[in-house]
């Protein structure tokens, strides 16, 4: 009788999981269609101010990171949002966050890609309120894989956008 229950609960669970819904009020800003170069994934150190801080702490997440090639589709139906992505530009996709509106079968082909596949990715960016809190999430809601494969140069945690190294002061 528990093996039954058990196996009808896993079986359910998949269904529940497809993805992490987007709260009761969420405004949709903007949705970029692009065609990017995979380039790898990087594990930037955390930036928090904990004893542990910056590589010993968990605080930080891998990340994909795309190299835009071209721009398909853009929206813009709000007054706010990202603007249209341009080629040369950059993205990163955390590989293990539970993004709000992300299927979670776009995580499991992050996890697949190689560096130099091309994807074709649509990205929106919503303004999210749950209870008092408001936020921004851009959420990669389709990712697929094209037949075309670039070289590219391994990657280094300096070329992720937006990441920096704090510097250690010591005291004297």
């Amino acid at each position: 009788m528990k093996t039954t229950f058990l196996l009808a609960a896993m079986l359910s669970v998949p269904s529940v999981l497809m993805a992490a819904p987007l709260p009761e009020k969420a405004d949709l800003l903007a949705t970029n269609t692009v065609v990017a170069v995979y380039r790898g994934t990087v594990k930037p150190p955390c930036h928090f101010r904990t004893a542990l801080c910056p590589d010993r702490c968990g605080h930080s997440r891998e990340q994909a990171v795309f190299t835009i090639k071209t721009s398909e589709a853009y929206s813009h139906p709000g007054k706010y949002g990202d603007d249209r992505l341009t080629p040369g530009a950059q993205w990163v996709v955390g590989t293990k966050d539970d993004v709000p509106g992300q299927d979670i079968a776009v995580l499991s082909q992050l996890a697949g890609l190689k560096p130099g596949d091309t994807v074709r990715m649509t990205i929106s960016h919503y303004y999210v309120t749950v209870k008092n809190s408001s936020y921004p999430v851009r959420p990669v809601t389709s990712l697929t894989v094209l037949p075309e494969k670039e070289q590219v140069e391994p990657l280094q945690p300096q070329d992720v956008p937006g990441n920096f190294v704090m510097p250690i002061r010591r005291a004297r």
